[in-house]
């Protein structure tokens, strides 16, 4: 079992993407507030961090568990017809390696962002997501999350299939960009109903890319990411809203520096259950 000082090492890649998101903030008019209430489970693994071009081995796989309670509630309406929700975290865990040894100082309870979608829930910005961001808090790694909550899956016809991405840009400082995407193709699978709650099944697989740097300044960076990504997506049949979501994402990252090329193995599982 690794030291609980060394769990910030298996995030070595993400060092540098210290996020901070910026957005228009013209607002139309206030939103009266209907609050969603999310249970979040994500089980990770996190190869070993090596140097591709000599095979050095700078930190070794481990594995995490994170368990949150999250709200979302709309703040805002905007000119463009997007809207503002403001997602906050009410309780959460993290836990290390196989013997689920808790991580001391975790600190994302209490912390918010806000998610800027489109009505079908597409991802615009993510604001305030400096919060989240770093040592203690680690929302910079288990950022799937975003999508997780608000996938944004086309309109379809049972049995119908279509493409349409999952997309979710952060904006950081000093220039850093960093898109992440899925290309999924969706189907729909038909009705179903899950704790009492009629819904609709869809399923979703494709790629998934990742591609940003720090463009400017000193210190500039790239780092890309490829990997796949499926799941299924349950809505509820009145209102559209999502019920449910179970998901399985992989990617390889890589962050390339002035001084060589760190990569790493990254794969997550996990659910989303609406309980509110």
């Amino acid at each position: 079992m690794l030291p609980q000082g060394t769990f910030w090492g298996i995030f070595v890649v993400w060092l540098y993407l210290v996020l901070m998101a910026c957005s228009s903030r013209h607002q139309v008019v206030d939103v009266q507030p209907k609050v969603q209430r999310m249970a979040v489970q994500i089980s990770a693994i996190f190869g070993e961090i090596v140097s591709p071009d000599s095979g050095e081995i700078f930190q070794e796989a481990t594995s995490a568990e994170l368990e949150m309670v999250i709200s979302l509630a709309p703040t805002r309406l905007f000119r463009d017809g997007s809207e503002g929700r403001r997602l906050g975290v009410e309780r959460a865990s993290l836990r290390l390696g196989a013997d689920g040894v808790p991580f001391r100082g975790f600190s994302l309870a209490g912390r918010a962002v806000e998610l800027r979608t489109f009505p079908d829930g597409e991802i615009l910005i993510i604001d305030w997501v400096e919060t989240m961001a770093g040592a203690g808090r680690f929302m910079d790694v288990f950022e799937l999350i975003f999508p997780a909550i608000s996938p944004a899956p086309p309109s379809l016809a049972r049995g119908a299939s279509a493409p349409r991405r999952i997309i979710w840009p952060y904006l950081g400082e000093r220039k850093l960009r960093w898109d992440s995407a899925v290309d999924a193709v969706w189907t729909n699978e038909g009705a179903e109903e899950r704790a009492g709650v009629k819904t609709w099944r869809l399923i979703y697989t494709g790629p998934w890319r990742i591609h940003g740097g720090r463009r400017t300044g000193p210190g500039r960076i790239q780092f890309r990411g490829l990997g796949k990504a499926s799941g299924t997506v349950w809505l509820d049949k009145s209102s559209g809203d999502l019920s449910g979501h179970d998901f399985e994402w992989s990617r390889t990252v890589t962050v390339q520096g002035e001084s060589g090329q760190l990569q790493q193995v990254q794969k997550f599982v996990g659910t989303v259950k609406v309980i509110q």
